[in-house]
């Protein structure tokens, strides 16, 4: 077992400010609530010394869902230094209607793409001025490949041209295969998965990215049975990878990964799974070493060989398991709850599969861990209460040191985007926020 790490509690502060979380910088009578909004201007900010957040850079596109085909859970930095402000929100006022169908930001050529408040939308990353938006029903997360924006809506997939937000075609195949909550984009397709009627399995699509028409489609599973749940489509190695099960419901009797090539839909291999224990969440991402790493329920992590399906290591996490998970260089990284009180980021190497460390907090679920160089940023909220605010986390992962907080007054959904001195995040009412240094303001 790695080292263990635990983070004291938080001293009062103004919403802008550093936390720092070093354990030995900590102590003293302070008063550890947050403070009310009409108090924040008369508080001082803490007499701790700050630790300085290295402007390391990252991988991965932050025009991609977790920065890239295989869902790695990076983005290419660099990130602000600490403390932080709020930069610019938007665009104006609250959508409601956004609840449950926004999930994060993607980025690419100065420019903020989002779903929410009524569609999707274009804000300059600079100012937050709202470019263009296009009212249509589309959920989750927009998909930015080359100059075309992607938004898989209820009954379409759209393209929109990235500048002017223009329509460039929008296929009615969305009302059978599933994009959520991105469109997976590799190799000038689209990739999603068609849920099966009645005795059909289900299958994979793919959709060609410049016209939206139809480049192929495989049945999923073999021929002596039926296939009734599949899901999980990521892509990277050239190859398109997608778990299927073999009974319906949340927990499948038998999973498997299927591999096909990414031009023809030619199948690759089949390899068998560990079978889901109780109720669980199913996640697959592809390693930068070309390795594919499945995260699925009972907070079991399976790491597999991405040319051959080769089975290299599993490892069953305590706890509650969280469907969180980010890898880079040598680790991955994975969020869990144990004993319902307690939020858990644990490091595995990715060799090994052994632990390397943990980064613990009390009362909180920690979420979408997000890697840039050599800091690890990650949300948190309350475990038993309705989110009314939110933490982000910096750690280095490398030790799982805590470097530092920023606390918001303002619940927040889905990844962080970290890129450009900057830091974008989502409400769940679809408004952008885009955290900025305060030295920098200052300077």
């Amino acid at each position: 077992m790695g080292n263990r790490v635990s983070v004291p509690a938080l001293p009062t502060v103004i919403t802008s400010a550093l936390l720092a979380l070093n354990p030995a910088c900590g102590g003293g009578d302070e008063d550890r609530t947050r403070p009310a909004a009409d108090q924040q201007a008369q508080l001082a900010v803490p007499r701790h010394d700050t630790l300085p957040i290295p402007s390391t850079r990252g991988v991965g596109s932050a025009g991609l869902y977790r920065g890239g085909a295989g869902r790695p859970g990076v983005s290419p930095g660099p990130g602000p230094s600490f403390p932080l402000r709020v930069s610019w929100q938007g665009p104006p006022g609250r959508d409601q209607d956004s609840v449950g169908r926004t999930l994060g930001v993607v980025f690419g050529a100065g420019v903020a793409y989002a779903i929410g408040a009524g569609g999707v939308y274009a804000l300059d990353a600079s100012t937050g001025v709202l470019l263009w938006r296009l009212p249509r029903q589309v959920y989750g997360t927009p998909t930015l490949h080359e100059d075309v924006l992607f938004a898989p809506g209820e009954h379409a997939l759209y393209a929109f041209d990235a500048a002017s937000g223009n329509e460039r075609w929008q296929s009615p195949l969305a009302r059978q295969a599933l994009f959520f909550p991105a469109p997976t984009a590799a190799g000038g397709f689209l990739y999603g998965v068609i849920d099966p009627v009645d005795e059909d399995n289900p299958q994979l699509l793919a959709i060609h990215a410049l016209s939206g028409t139809e480049a192929w489609r495989v049945s999923l599973g073999h021929d002596d049975r039926r296939e009734r749940f599949a899901g999980a489509t990521v892509a990277g190695a050239g190859m398109i990878f997608v778990i299927t099960g073999e009974s319906g419901g949340v927990t499948p009797a038998e999973l498997r990964v299927e591999a096909f090539d990414q031009t023809s839909g030619h199948k690759g291999w089949s390899a068998q799974l560990t079978p889901l224990v109780g109720e669980a969440h199913i996640f697959m991402g592809l390693f930068t070493d070309g390795r594919v790493l499945l995260f699925r329920g009972s907070a079991t992590v399976q790491a597999l060989d991405a040319g051959t399906g080769e089975h290299l290591w599993q490892r069953t996490l305590p706890g509650q398991d969280l469907p969180y998970l980010a890898m880079a260089r040598t680790r991955v990284f994975v969020t869990s709850v144990e004993g319902g009180t307690h939020g858990v980021l644990t490091a595995i190497d990715l060799r090994s599969g052994q632990v390397d460390w943990r980064f613990e907090r009390a009362h909180e679920e920690l979420l979408w861990p997000t890697v840039v160089g050599s800091m690890l940023y990650l949300q948190a909220r309350p475990i038993r209460s309705a989110p009314e605010a939110a933490t982000l986390y910096v750690v280095n992962s490398d030790t799982g040191d805590p470097v530092g907080a920023y606390y918001s007054d303002s619940p927040l959904l889905g990844p962080p985007t970290i890129v450009n001195g900057m830091i974008l995040v989502m409400t769940p009412e679809g408004t952008v926020f885009a955290l900025t240094s305060a030295n920098a303001a200052a300077r």
